[in-house]
């Protein structure tokens, strides 16, 4: 699963992908309909998504990439569907909990919840998720 170079900007519905980068902003693609915009830097906060980082219980780590999320999400999508983002809170936390069992219940909101499932879909229809990437990860990872 790649994430690199697709970034959520504040105040700005929607994922887009970085062009190219200027002195003073970055030149975005929106993915859906492929329109090119520039982003000041002083315009506010464009985050990638390689580097959000969600909360576990873990005693080794205390927080996962976003992207080890959404692989599982992606490995249980036959046997557990993700809800809407505007499903009810207790039908997202438990479907959270089912396919992120570790997830700290204290730091990670529902409001966050509903975020990751918004960008999940958004992403999952563009087919810009796959776990055939992320498997390739993972081999190199245990090669070294």
């Amino acid at each position: 699963m790649n994430l690199e170079n697709l970034v959520a900007i504040a105040g700005m519905p929607g994922i887009y992908r970085v062009i190219t980068n200027k002195g003073n902003g970055i030149i975005v693609e929106d993915v859906k309909d492929k329109k090119r915009q520039f982003v000041s830097g002083r315009q506010g906060a464009v985050t990638p998504l390689e580097t959000i980082f969600i909360y576990i219980d873990d005693a080794e780590e205390e927080s996962t990439p976003l992207k080890n999320i959404y692989s599982s999400m992606l490995k249980q999508q036959t046997t557990t569907p993700p809800p809407p983002a505007k499903a009810d809170d207790k039908a997202i936390k438990s479907y959270f909990h089912t396919v992120c069992p570790n997830l700290d219940r204290e730091r990670v909101y529902v409001s966050d919840m509903k975020k990751m499932l918004k960008w999940f879909h958004f992403l999952n229809e563009l087919n810009l998720l796959s776990l055939e990437e992320t498997a390739e990860a993972e081999m190199e990872k245990s090669e070294q």
